[in-house]
């Protein structure tokens, strides 16, 4: 089974929220779970700024040749009817590069984006063979609409999504409620719609804070001894002003302690609730709001908050309640939508539109240590019933259940073509569009989009040897002596499993061709006419490698190579010595910040290849 999964749901501002961690989770787990199975990622190359966060998640799980990118020219979004034409020839090129990877299964990682962002999700009846499955998140908006569905052009958005969820073959629902939920609401086969939960990251987990790290903390933020500790969005169903009422309910029992909101919120919201929390007679400092927090902040609040309430009234999952109670700490929330499941101890809820409920729990947790001990012991315990990998295997057995119910077909489709026929079928659906003659759509733009976006199946690799300065001119010199004899090598006996295709560029250009003519005559032979040095073409798994040294034209090569690399290439120079850095009294005064913008340029990437193991450990104290 080839599983292709769509992974624009980590790449807009959703990235920033639960749907992008859930979504690069939920990938990984299916990706270390995956057996016999192939597992390609597809990400959206508008989207260009999230594309190497993405990769670097999946190092040592998936090779870069299965982590493709498709390109479109944008803006697309469709809150602006200007990009309609734009939009549909990006949806006609991504549904040709998931086509062209011949899957059995494609699962959208979210299929609410691109109303206010470059995101392009298709039509469910466009894929011809393959099932389609889409993460199931919560129904929110359909159950409020009046506060999530005011916009009437988003409302249609959204409408139209919903409607479409009744033509996917698969829907992974995050937890049970969100299942039921999509059942009652939906005209939905409950065959169809599987639950596979969801889980917090291995980073959440008990650590012991350093006095030092202790002090820090409290510095930064502003925070007392004890505090009761909220993370989380900010919206009306997180019901944050029923929780400011009852804290300050609590707060005339237990005195020394705040309340904590961590996370980005705006600033009109802050004050919003710094006012509702002054008409409760809290003072300025009870109340204490982080901003944007790391990772490695959340971690250490959580660990050592007095406390962590999770008020809200409906959530599809509830992972922060999940987060807390891995980093051990007391953990109490509503008892309705998911949390319930997420909590597992009806003990440790409370009713979240009741602010006595609410302040009455607060106050239990907080002063009655037999409870919050018990808190503790059972949150550890209940968190090790959730892990990415559990909901990664839920999920493959959902795709292979569904496939083997998929009838037989035999009709052909575009998947069954080569490459250059689907692409020509491609550029007949571009052009009947009529998009084209309007003028927005630059072509040439687009004919390399098609190029780079339709690139098959993982294949035999290319090791894109970079010989610009022995293409330029031969020095004799030791350096171009090694490239020489490398070179030679790796063209007569080539690495198994590689194709060695010499490049160089000019200092004129910004690009690199292929060196076809001076590899014929390198190795004897005379150009031919089909020997053109034409720009160069890469695609996912593919290897650059520089042997040269190229101080004065590398660095200016950087935008070209950032492109490669997010494409999916990877990048390797050779280090020859770092001479010019120990001993710069030995070299020309202006060698020397040509040499310093080359070796920050080759650290960026992913490898260096060294001369001899002095010059590694050199390099790497550097």
């Amino acid at each position: 089974m080839r599983i292709v999964i769509d992974m624009q749901g980590a790449q807009t501002e959703s990235r920033f929220r639960g749907i992008g961690r859930y979504s690069v989770s939920l990938a990984q787990g299916i990706a270390r779970n995956r057996g016999e199975h192939e597992v390609y990622l597809l990400l959206n190359g508008m989207l260009s700024e999230s594309i190497e966060a993405i990769r670097a998640a999946f190092v040592g799980l998936l090779p870069q040749s299965h982590i493709r990118v498709w390109y479109a020219q944008g803006p697309v979004a469709g809150i602006d009817p200007a990009n309609n034409g734009r939009h549909h020839v990006a949806k006609l090129i991504r549904q040709a590069a998931i086509d062209e990877l011949k899957p059995d299964v494609v699962h959208i990682t979210s299929a609410v984006e691109g109303f206010i962002d470059d995101a392009v999700i298709g039509q469910p009846l466009e894929h011809k063979r393959a099932i389609l499955s889409v993460t199931l998140y919560d129904l929110i908006p359909l159950t409020n609409p009046q506060q999530y569905l005011d916009h009437a052009q988003y409302k249609q958005y959204y409408m139209d999504i919903v409607g479409s969820f009744k033509d996917h073959g698969v829907l992974l629902a995050i937890s049970e409620c969100a299942r039921q939920e999509a059942l009652s609401l939906l005209p939905l086969d409950q065959d169809q719609v599987f639950n596979v939960s969801g889980a917090a990251d291995a980073i959440f987990k008990p650590v012991t804070l350093t006095e030092q790290a202790r002090i820090a903390l409290k510095s930064k933020f502003g925070l007392r001894d004890a505090f009761v500790l909220y993370s989380g969005g900010a919206d009306e169903r997180k019901n944050l002003s029923r929780l400011i009422v009852a804290f300050a309910d609590v707060k005339r029992e237990v005195n020394d302690v705040q309340l904590v909101f961590a996370g980005k919120m705006s600033q009109h919201i802050v004050e919003r609730y710094r006012g509702e929390a002054l008409a409760q007679g809290l003072a300025a400092e009870d109340l204490v709001f982080t901003g944007f927090i790391t990772d490695d902040e959340l971690v250490a609040l959580y660990n050592t908050c007095r406390l962590y309430v999770f008020p809200s009234w409906h959530e599809g999952f509830g992972l922060p309640p999940l987060e807390a109670m891995k980093c051990g700490a007391p953990v109490i929330g509503a008892n309705t939508s998911s949390v319930p499941e997420v909590i597992g101890w009806d003990e440790a809820t409370f009713d979240p539109l009741d602010t006595a409920s609410i302040a009455q729990k607060m106050n239990q947790a907080l002063v009655d240590e037999s409870f919050r001990e018990a808190m503790i012991k059972h949150g550890l315990e209940r968190a090790k019933l959730f892990s990415w990998d559990l909901t990664g295997k839920a999920a493959i057995a959902a795709f292979e259940q569904m496939l083997q119910n998929l009838p037989a077909t035999d009709q052909e489709v575009d998947e069954d073509l080569p490459t250059e026929q689907r692409i020509e079928h491609l550029a007949t659906a571009l052009a009947t569009t009529g998009e084209l003659e309007k003028g927005e759509i630059d072509v040439k733009r687009l004919a390399k989009a098609i190029d780079y976006s339709l690139q098959g199946p993982s294949g035999k690799p290319n090791l894109l040897v970079d010989i610009s300065q022995l293409c330029r001119h031969d020095a004799k010199s030791g350096i171009q002596r090694v490239v020489r004899s490398i070179l030679l090598e790796w063209l007569t006996t080539p690495p198994e499993g590689y194709t060695v295709t010499p490049i160089y560029s000019k200092v004129e250009e910004s690009f690199y061709r292929y060196a076809r003519q001076f590899t014929a005559t390198f190795l004897g032979n005379t150009p031919g006419e089909d020997d053109l040095d034409e720009a160069i073409s890469y695609k996912a798994g593919d290897v650059y490698i520089c042997l040269d040294l190229l101080l004065d034209m590398l660095p200016q090569r950087q935008p070209y190579l950032d492109t490669m690399r997010a494409h999916g290439v990877s990048l390797f120079f050779v280090v020859y010595d770092l001479l010019i850095l120990q001993m710069r009294h030995f070299f020309s005064d202006h060698l020397h910040p040509f040499y310093v913008d080359w070796i920050n340029t080759i650290a960026r990437y992913d490898g260096a290849m060294c001369i001899s193991r002095a010059v590694g450990d050199e390099l790497q104290a550097w």
